[in-house]
């Protein structure tokens, strides 16, 4: 297996059950080992993984679990807070210059939309007004597994790792799905049996076969008719 993910770059992986493909991802995420050869990774690269199975809850509501994500900029709008609540009664120039540096820091990283971009998300994905506010264990699996899908959208990650995306989604949110990854400025690996949706948001195409990869540069239509060309020559 020998393959470079470039920035920006929309991957499909197909293959049959048991091909690989979740062994991959736990491979690229660093939770199974593999045998030879190497793996390297650009610095500051972040990367997020979405399991296609998983039993993921909190005690949080589904909103306050995606905008856990945002904890440093909670930390910093919680500062911000406190220290203009003292300038109330008081005009320390320290306090001031504080007050500006966490205001600059706090808008540059887009704390002003970061509540309504978690909502936005949220609902894109197929939630209800209802069911943002419902305690994570109130919530279905298939819910849950849209919650972890908007967390992991919204994680700031530079590779994102999606098996199986769209398994509990319905028609409109696959297609706010394929809106968000078409804007996405980080690169995206993802493991679909959803051939359109494949077609709509991948750009190249790793074909899992007989412990082999090869790489097509395309999306699945493309793989499709490159692969019954290269058989008939």
């Amino acid at each position: 297996v020998s393959f470079k993910v470039n920035s920006g770059d929309r991957i499909g992986i197909i293959g049959v059950n048991g091909a690989g493909k979740t062994t991959l991802f736990r491979i690229l995420t660093g939770k199974e080992e593999y045998d030879g050869g190497y793996l390297t990774k650009e610095k500051g690269l972040t990367v997020a993984y979405m399991e296609q199975y998983s039993e993921f809850t909190s005690g949080s509501t589904a909103y306050e679990e995606v905008l856990s994500q945002f904890s440093s900029l909670l930390q910093k709008e919680s500062e911000l807070e406190q220290v203009n609540a003292a300038l109330e009664s008081s005009q320390d120039e320290g306090l001031i210059r504080r007050q500006h540096t966490l205001l600059e820091s706090f808008e540059r990283e887009g704390g002003l939309t970061v509540r309504a971009r978690v909502r936005s998300t949220l609902l894109g994905l197929g939630l209800t007004e209802t069911e943002i506010s419902l305690p994570m264990a109130s919530l279905s699996g298939g819910q849950r597994t849209r919650v972890l899908l908007a967390k992991i959208l919204l994680s700031g990650a530079n590779l994102l790792l999606l098996d199986e995306p769209t398994n509990h989604l319905d028609i409109p949110s696959i297609a706010w799905l394929e809106g968000f990854l078409s804007e996405y400025r980080g690169s995206v690996i993802v493991v679909s049996h959803d051939r359109f949706f494949l077609d709509r948001v991948t750009n190249r195409t790793f074909e899992l076969e007989h412990e082999t990869v090869t790489v097509y540069d395309g999306n699945y239509s493309y793989y499709k008719e490159k692969k019954a060309f290269d058989r008939v020559t």
